[in-house]
């Protein structure tokens, strides 16, 4: 005689509070292990089998259970109403920074940070507002980071008309780095406490300034000089952009945009020089800082009336539920003011100064993210100068415009490796989100970062060993857009993976991230023609794409234990927290 079958058990699931979904787990009492079978979770959208999710929970005398495949401490999810089963009682806040419960259905993300009801509140502007705004940002970008690129394309130039040697060349470039580590922690302690449109305003003038000087240089002062102020007022372009981003866009689109930031430091760095090398040979190469000048007083005017104030301080954790949004209320007012100073005192103003180096010591994942970013740029810089320098020298003795054309491969890599690191990464981390039911970690986001980190290295090897032996030049020109591919992916991923980390800490770690990148940028870009001419190009580039593996290595240790690291370090946050 066949047994009858059962009723599926109902399942009591502990009620969130509030502030989710789109908010870091906390239940609002603790929750029990429950006896799974695979049936339908109640109330839930998700079937919570052994078949469809990692992280299938069965409990019972006999019973054995499978960890969820992102995270070990965390067990099975309803997308709807929180958590099902815990070995651990999980008490409030006990979630680290980071994770949240992003998905409130497998068709709908949620918003996240939950905007306020504010129309004013950035998260609530029109798309076509938020579009503006950060365009009028990346125009800076393109114009600010030309100018300090673009002569690399008419070094050659300069060597013959105003006698500037190419190590001298190679050092007002490196003043230019040495600039842009100066002025960011200069210059974002202001925009924390003043607001970033006066500081963008500002940082526009000393472009123009510095633009139109480069424009008329004669003497090797003048190039050393406006390169440093160049450095400077660009030093904005990288950490104040992130705080933007975090500013307008929820944590779904962050790598999107970080995807098109890295497509307009392809554009700066890459192929801008192609029509400055055109302009160079045949008008000359004062035209391109004049032509660039021009660009930035025009961007000046239009940002004065038409670039907005994005520092906005709400609620640190809103209260209402997801199905309590409802559009703002009240008139939605442009964001022109001079400034917009946060509260606080002066005493904490001035502690901003230096707060960014505690954090870059204190918290593993922004040292993490150091390590990619320095070693990322440290390479380019490398690359931009022995292009610069190399093709101008036989065997290839190239023109302006050739040195100019060689930069289209690289530009068509950066944008590969943007699309990759950008909007591809969002999709991953949306897929890998919904199969971790919903619990969106941070460290979803570095699984794409293994591939692409290979990759750099080989187009590093590429690059350099290719002109030390005198290669046709399609070899190192490909090499340059397998380096850029890479370059443009990790970049955009390791920026959004912080952001999702410490998005409340932004500035701060920044900060520390663009010092420590740039110093070791100058300093490698002042000792290369010394380096190069003890070990020779070939060993130089050897030892850069040995050292290139360094970031990779560390990566999978990072994707294990960053949740744990975040854990770890959530009291920290909380008390450095506040710095955009």
């Amino acid at each position: 005689m066949s047994k009858q079958p059962r009723d599926p058990p109902k399942v009591n699931i502990p009620p969130l509070s509030k502030r989710s979904p789109g908010c870091p787990l906390r239940p609002t009492q603790s929750s029990h292990e429950t006896d799974v079978l695979g049936e339908q979770i109640q109330g839930s959208l998700v079937k919570a089998s052994k078949e469809d999710y990692p992280g299938y929970l069965k409990t019972g005398p006999q019973s054995t259970r499978k960890e969820s495949f992102f995270d070990p401490d965390f067990k099975v999810i309803s997308i709807e109403t929180g958590v099902v089963g815990s070995k651990d009682d999980i008490s409030p806040g006990s979630e680290p920074p980071g994770t949240v419960l992003l998905e409130t259905t497998l068709n709908n993300t949620t918003r996240h940070p939950t905007p306020s009801s504010d129309p004013n509140d950035p998260l609530n502007w029109k798309p076509w507002r938020k579009a503006l705004n950060f365009f009028l940002v990346l125009f800076f970008t393109v114009v600010a980071f030309s100018c300090n690129c673009v002569a690399t394309a008419f070094w050659g130039q300069l060597n013959t008309e105003l006698g500037f040697s190419f190590d001298e060349l190679n050092n007002g470039f490196a003043l230019g780095i040495g600039g842009l580590g100066i002025g960011c922690p200069l210059f974002v302690p202001i925009a924390v406490k003043f607001g970033k449109r006066p500081v963008y305003l500002v940082a526009t003038i000393l472009v123009i300034v510095a633009t139109f000087w480069q424009a008329r240089m004669k003497y090797l002062h003048d190039y050393y000089a406006a390169s440093f102020l160049e450095g400077l007022a660009t030093s904005l372009c990288e950490a104040m952009i992130q705080m933007t981003i975090a500013d307008l866009y929820f944590v779904h689109q962050r790598g999107t945009m970080n995807g098109i930031f890295m497509i307009i430091i392809a554009i700066s760095n890459f192929l801008s020089l192609v029509p400055a090398g055109y302009i160079a040979t045949n008008i000359n190469w004062n035209t391109c800082f004049w032509i660039l000048g021009g660009l930035g007083s025009g961007f000046l005017i239009v940002s004065v009336f038409c670039f907005e104030e994005t520092k906005f301080e709400r609620a640190e954790d809103d209260p209402r539920d997801i199905h309590e949004l409802h559009p703002p209320q009240g008139k939605m007012k442009w964001q022109l003011r001079p400034y917009t100073i946060t509260t606080g005192s002066w005493g904490d103003f001035f502690k901003t100064f230096y707060t960014p180096f505690v954090v870059l010591i204190s918290f593993p994942i922004v040292l993490f993210v150091t390590l990619h970013y320095t070693f990322m740029l440290t390479w380019l810089a490398m690359c931009a100068t022995t292009l610069a320098n190399s093709f101008t020298q036989p065997p290839y003795e190239f023109s302006p415009e050739a040195i100019g054309n060689m930069n289209i491969a690289p530009f068509i890599g950066l944008l590969i490796g943007s699309f990759y690191g950008g909007w591809l990464n969002d999709k991953s981390m949306l897929y890998l989100t919904k199969r971790n039911h919903g619990v969106y970690e941070p460290e979803m986001r570095l699984y794409m970062l293994i591939p692409m980190c290979l990759i750099m290295t080989a187009g590093v090897f590429m690059f350099g060993l290719s002109i030390a032996t005198g290669t046709h030049w399609a070899v190192p020109m490909v090499g340059l857009g397998v380096f850029a591919a890479g370059f443009g992916a990790n970049g955009s991923i390791t920026l959004t993976y912080l952001i999702d980390c410490y998005r409340d800490m932004i500035s701060d770690a920044f900060i520390g991230i663009v010092v420590v990148r740039n110093i070791m940028s100058m300093v490698v870009t002042f000792c290369l023609s010394p380096w190069i001419d003890l070990n020779g190009l070939r060993n130089v580039f050897i030892i850069a794409g040995c050292l290139s593996l360094v970031p990779l290595v560390v990566t999978p240790f990072m994707i294990k234990y960053g949740k744990h690291l975040r854990r770890l370090s959530a009291d920290k946050y909380n008390k450095n927290k506040g710095g955009i």
